[in-house]
């Protein structure tokens, strides 16, 4: 068998490996033709260039990274941001259908590709941590191609509404109720709210 001291030399060595693939592959996303198959879900930064450069502004001794495909998100979007969106929102973009089902949530990725760990943080804080995407068409995406509201399920319920639910606890029973079978929301958020009515039904 491989020594405990062996075993950690290899797990540290794999995690390096796997973060430098990270950052090879963010580094292209963003800026070069993508072909939408087999991933179900992908990332996308609101605001474009406006985006990464309003937070190289709020952390300049990490402006050469904050360009497209940076923080890694799949998608920059120009001239869109979270307000503008409702969950489940479907987005036509090249010969792709998406669906925006959740919110980005940064994790020990971002930090360790910056070397910061207030990032993650501050990204949840502002808002501004861009979306997922559900892959409902495969297609092909191109720099350049518009993003067209497809179809717009639940017009009731803004982006940022989810966005105050899941980074700051700010969930109404309604809001819970409208959750729980909400079409196009990513299924975890669905079971989340259906668990939380439970348990306060359940309650004494």
């Amino acid at each position: 068998g491989v020594c405990p001291a062996c075993r950690k030399g290899q797990e540290a060595h794999r995690r390096k490996d796997e973060e430098g693939r990270l950052r090879r592959l963010s580094s292209r996303l963003g800026t070069s033709r993508y072909a939408f198959g087999r991933c179900p879900c992908l990332s996308a930064l609101a605001g474009g260039d406006s985006a990464t450069g309003s937070w190289a502004a709020e952390f300049p001794q990490h402006a050469a990274l904050f360009v497209p495909g940076g923080v890694g998100e799949n998608l920059a979007i120009a001239g869109m941001v979270e307000a503008d969106n409702c969950i489940g929102d479907v987005h036509a973009i090249g010969s792709a259908l998406l669906q925006a089902c959740q919110p980005r949530q940064p994790c020990f990725k971002f930090a360790l590709r910056f070397e910061n760990n207030r990032l993650p943080k501050a990204m949840v804080r502002s808002g501004r941590s861009g979306w997922y995407y559900r892959v409902l068409q495969t297609g092909t995406v191109s720099a350049g191609d518009t993003v067209m509201l497809h179809a717009r399920p639940n017009p009731d319920f803004p982006f940022v509404r989810l966005l105050a639910v899941i980074n700051h606890g700010d969930a109404s029973s309604k809001d819970l109720a409208r959750m729980a079978d909400m079409p196009g929301l990513a299924g975890q958020w669905q079971a989340h709210a259906r668990q939380v009515l439970q348990q306060g039904r359940n309650a004494p």
